[in-house]
């Protein structure tokens, strides 16, 4: 038994003569931040913003948990400023207030606490994902953003003065593995550089955990969907402007969530299937992680030379084989001759063996995993359209952010230009869509028309 077989055998407990399985679903690090328990799944109830005060502390090197900063607080604000004996703590706290989760200031985001709720866990591993898939620890402008503006009245100056100094972060954290993490890094960077030549900070402190939101949507929709897809075709999914009407042949119906939804209905089956052939194909080493950032798509599996490809098909036949003996599946291994159609044969194997894991594996189990897709229409981007079930939705606020964004510092842009910037960053609208976005941006004063005919139309700049 190839020794990649035997490994994958052994992580999975697989024992024929008990008939034992014990289904893991990590091996390595983590893809997405899902869970199959209910209690710790985030449920977007704060419009990311506690997300980005963690964001903004593990970017810093501080811990992730920030819990009640009340008590030390008062106590740094009376060594600071001298009070008088007779203010209450309650008092100083209702001229002081430390709830950040609505400030402009940059240096106070790091503050914003996270409640203790059951989903705490959740929204830490949300966190972890966007800084290492945006390289946030690395990112001069958002750094440089967090540590800077200078408190500018006697408020805002005892208010820095008397916060607690954040803890470090002593523990590893979260490690995951990331899915064309080169192009999200370098958009975002791109982004986050816009809006900081603009210079207009308080803009950015009212955007920024829309921007992290959208980042974090985009990802698990893109990344959710193409896990075992055998084609990188570059996938469009439409959104719908949220104050238009939509009907059944709309792209936002028929090309966006629907479709979404569709190949994401199996994702922690599809997640472990690509661990199994990772293992298989000796890309993934099970308990060495200099191996474990390397894992692959199916996509990119099947991108392996010839060679390559008969070994990891002859795995799999062989750990089917051993599976299908311990959980009483009917299986027939196909001979391998000079003329078999490797990556055909290959895909069968696998659809066969997701076939299998979707009746073996719990069901509830599996619900529960993909549920936090279903949870971003907390963030206002699924909206349900009757009896056409939910479409992304594409509200005015992330229509006008982005919209600064492609924009940026000019005086203006092509209307035509707009759009496309839009879909660089994931944002497909089909021409309905875009002629009510026209609307709302003539009703809010941002279009110009710089000819008689109207052809010529340029989108003005918001920073």
């Amino acid at each position: 038994m190839n020794s990649a077989v035997k490994d994958l055998i052994d992580f999975l407990k697989l024992n024929p003569e008990k008939q034992y399985i014990k289904y893991m679903h990590k091996f390595g690090y983590t893809l997405l931040p899902f869970f199959t328990r209910e209690p710790e799944r985030y449920k977007f109830e704060e419009e990311f913003l506690e997300v980005t005060g963690i964001i903004a502390r593990i970017s810093k090197g501080n811990k992730p948990e920030l819990s009640d900063l009340n008590q030390k607080f008062i106590e740094n604000l009376r060594k600071t400023v001298e009070v008088p004996d007779n203010i209450s703590d309650n008092q100083l706290l209702e001229i002081f207030q430390t709830a950040f989760k609505n400030t402009k200031r940059s240096q106070l985001i790091p503050y914003i606490s996270i409640s203790d709720s059951k989903d705490k866990k959740g929204k830490i591993q949300v966190a972890n994902l966007l800084v290492q898939l945006l390289d946030l620890e690395n990112n001069k402008d958002w750094l440089n953003y967090l540590s800077g503006q200078n408190a500018n009245n006697l408020y805002s100056q005892v208010l820095k003065d008397s916060l607690p100094a954040l803890e470090i972060q002593d523990t590893n954290k979260e490690k995951f593995t990331l899915i064309n993490a080169n192009y999200y890094k370098s958009l975002f960077t791109e982004d986050f550089h816009i809006l900081m030549e603009s210079g207009n900070f308080d803009f950015i402190s009212l955007n920024i955990n829309k921007l992290f939101s959208f980042y974090y949507l985009i990802y698990i929709v893109y990344t959710g969907s193409s896990i075992l897809d055998r084609n990188e075709n570059n996938k469009r999914y439409y959104f719908a402007y949220e104050k238009e009407q939509v009907s059944r042949s709309r792209y936002a119906v028929t090309d966006g969530y629907h479709e979404v939804k569709e190949l994401s209905a199996d994702i922690l089956v599809d997640i472990d299937i690509m661990h199994y052939l990772n293992v298989l194909s000796g890309n993934f080493i099970i308990n060495n992680p200099e191996t474990y950032s390397s894992e692959k798509k199916l996509a990119e599996l099947l991108s392996l030379d010839s060679k390559e490809l008969l070994t990891l098909l002859q795995n799999l036949q062989s750990f089917k084989g051993i599976y299908s003996q311990t959980i009483s599946h009917d299986y027939i291994k196909n001979n391998i001759s000079v003329e078999t159609d490797i990556q055909n044969e290959l895909v069968k194997e696998i659809n066969e063996l997701k076939e299998w894991l979707k009746m073996d594996e719990s069901l509830e189990t599996q619900k529960r995993y993909r549920k936090s897709y279903d949870e971003i229409k907390q963030l206002n981007y699924l909206k349900s359209r009757g009896s056409l079930g939910n479409v992304l939705n594409a509200s005015q606020e992330i229509i006008l952010l982005f919209t600064a964004i492609v924009v940026g510092n000019n005086e203006h842009l092509l209307l035509r230009r707009v759009f496309e910037g839009f879909e660089h960053h994931g944002l497909f609208f089909d021409k309905t869509s875009k002629n009510e976005i026209v609307k709302f941006y003539e009703e809010v004063n941002l279009l110009e028309k710089m000819s008689d005919s109207g052809d010529a139309q340029y989108v003005k700049s918001i920073l």
